[in-house]
């Protein structure tokens, strides 16, 4: 965002204040054998979300394994996009419209499920891809900027095409099969201007001043 706001507008005094997250505490619980892996996309029903991919992925992977369950949070009443993935894909049994979850349900969703997907076209950051790394679970992300980005030195992590819906099917069932991604370091942080880990730190240092 800053090399682009710079590139734009032709500016240099930019402060970068990345969104941060902290669960003070995460209850882990022993998986049981035999139990479905449960993969989670939380976001809004809207079109760049792309969540056609995983729907798409999804099918492909029942032909090959039965053994999951895909939980999207929209309800398929929200717009037009969220009907048309409705009618295409709400009588799959193997993926779950939840509707929009609140606050301390997706918490709690966060800590049942096995891997968190993000597949988003069109980001300035992937905010549930931060929250999730605190559950020290995998992750499957959309190969974009704003993702490496928010991914940082992660490394239980799986990348895809955002229009590759088999590349995404095959990391999946990669988790299935493994349990966990072990990548090499993404994202190199090189970006030269003035930053802060959280809103705090922002606030602290333009009061001070």
């Amino acid at each position: 965002m800053a090399k682009e706001f710079k590139k734009m507008y032709n500016i240099g005094n930019i402060i970068v204040a990345k969104p941060s997250f902290h669960l003070e505490t995460i209850v882990k619980k022993s998986k049981p054998k035999n139990k479905e892996y449960k993969f989670l996309y939380p976001s809004f029903a809207r079109p760049y979300k792309n969540f056609e991919l995983a729907c798409e992925a999804a099918k492909e992977l029942w032909q090959k394994n039965k053994g999951f369950k895909l939980f999207i949070t929209i309800s398929g009443n929200e717009n037009l996009y969220a009907r048309v993935l409705k009618k295409k894909y709400g009588g799959l049994t193997y993926i779950v419209f939840t509707g929009l979850l609140k606050r301390s349900e997706l918490l709690e969703m966060y800590g049942k499920v096995d891997c968190l997907l993000f597949l988003s076209k069109l980001e300035t950051w992937g905010m549930p891809i931060t929250e999730f790394k605190a559950f020290n679970k995998p992750i499957i992300v959309a190969k974009l900027p704003y993702a490496l980005e928010t991914v940082g030195e992660y490394t239980n992590v799986g990348f895809v095409k955002p229009t590759d819906s088999s590349m995404l099917k095959e990391q999946m069932c990669f988790l299935m099969k493994y349990g966990s991604f072990k990548s090499e370091k993404n994202w190199e942080n090189d970006v030269k201007f003035e930053q802060f880990n959280d809103w705090n730190e922002l606030f602290n240092n333009i009061i001070k001043d």
